[in-house]
């Protein structure tokens, strides 16, 4: 009997180097790597973990779903807790480890972080840089060139010069042949195969792998004022919208799940309410992902069969971490704030780059012109010049 499993659909990336720009816009090296901060908000939160025989009571739900870093150890910085209210107790739901934020490598669990029951885990996706087409001009002059060559005349010579010619042939052959060329191959297979593997470059695109043997494909579209995070499930488009809204406490990065192309929001992550002290606490204790709150609106994903929720909190959980890396690590203009042990106080930390261009840099530059007429006005430089007895 056939088996119903879920369909992927894998779109082809366009061949034109303005798709593969948009698909890789990002470079594979940054400055500074992605170190978070030691995390310092580590309290007594009571909290119980939900258990395979009450966690169908919790999820899927409409209710509020708490996101936000795992304050209960001592590297919740790099860790995400989805929680639930349940009788003013804290339950908590899931579990998101991540172990590299370069290459999104991140494990999604239920329960709690020690349970075995992974949900899915997730990585970049990188390939082949697009090779030029060479045009058809040159190969044409190429070719013609090759096709001018005249081919030399050669005379046939007598019959012991051809039998000792035809000695050394064989004897050349015999002594390419064997173990020598065997190993030359391999060395030339393993250099190709290094070359290939550095060539490889980074994709907008973070695949996640689920238990039940589906994979999903999350894929970054768009500019800043249209940013989206794409991805397929059962035959059906999603798409997390980023939302930027602005107010007196400054910015704040919403996200709402579409499904297809018209019709209501299917999901929605909204940051919490902050104010401007408790953000400056949160990044001086090494928080970097700001807590947020989940809200599923369509009923028809509680009714479901498929495990459809936990692919939609699953990628909302991936854009977000993505959304969040982007903005802290790829910024044109990097801040980063380092607390000083035993103080309250924190310092502005300067790469050891940044320092070096700020000692060599040119004292005049920006400001010639000024300098210019300073040492122009100069009596010692521009006086009549007296002669000397």
């Amino acid at each position: 009997m056939y088996e119903a499993r879920p369909s992927i659909i894998h779109r082809d990336i366009s061949s034109t180097v303005e798709s593969f720009e948009e698909l890789c816009e990002e470079p594979d090296t940054y400055d500074p790597d992605y170190q978070v901060p030691e995390y310092r908000a580590v309290a007594d939160t009571i909290l119980r973990p939900s258990n395979p025989s009450d966690f169908a009571d919790y999820f899927p739900t409409m209710q509020r779903l708490r996101i936000g870093h795992d304050d209960t150890s001592y590297d919740g910085n790099m860790n995400l807790r989805v929680d639930i209210d349940d009788h003013r107790e804290k339950v908590q739901l899931f579990h998101l480890r991540m172990h590299d934020l370069k290459k999104r490598e991140f494990s999604l669990r239920r329960y709690e972080r020690s349970s075995g029951r992974e949900v899915c885990k997730s990585s970049r996706k990188y390939q082949e840089p697009p090779v030029a087409k060479r045009p058809q001009t040159l190969s044409r002059s190429v070719s013609h060139a090759f096709a001018s060559i005249k081919k030399p005349d050669f005379k046939r010579t007598s019959s012991s010069s051809s039998t000792q010619s035809s000695k050394s042939r064989k004897e050349i052959k015999r002594q390419d042949s064997g173990y020598i060329s065997n190993e030359e191959e391999d060395d030339d297979f393993e250099r190709f195969m290094k070359k290939t593997k550095a060539a490889l470059v980074p994709t907008n695109t973070t695949k996640l792998e689920f238990s039940n043997y589906a994979q999903v494909e999350v894929k970054r579209r768009g500019g800043k004022s249209s940013k989206r995070y794409e991805f397929e499930y059962w035959g059906h488009d999603y798409a997390w919208k980023r939302v930027i809204t602005k107010d007196a406490r400054g910015k704040e990065v919403s996200f709402y799940l579409y499904k297809g192309d018209a019709g209501p929001a299917v999901a929605r992550i909204v940051p919490d309410l902050r104010d401007m002290e408790e953000v400056r606490d949160d990044e001086r204790n090494g928080g970097w992902v700001p807590p947020c709150s989940m809200w599923i609106h369509d009923q028809s994903i509680m009714e479901a069969l498929t495990d459809v929720a936990d692919v939609i909190l699953a990628t909302g959980l991936i854009a977000l971490v993505d959304d969040c890396i982007k903005r802290r690590f790829h910024s044109k203009t990097k801040h980063h704030q380092v607390a000083v042990p035993g103080t309250s106080t924190t310092m502005e930390f300067v790469t050891p780059k940044a320092m070096v261009e700020h000692m060599f840099k040119r004292r005049n530059s920006g400001g010639s012109s000024k300098s210019e007429r300073e040492q122009r006005s100069s009596p010692l430089r521009y006086t009549n010049p007296v002669a000397a007895y």
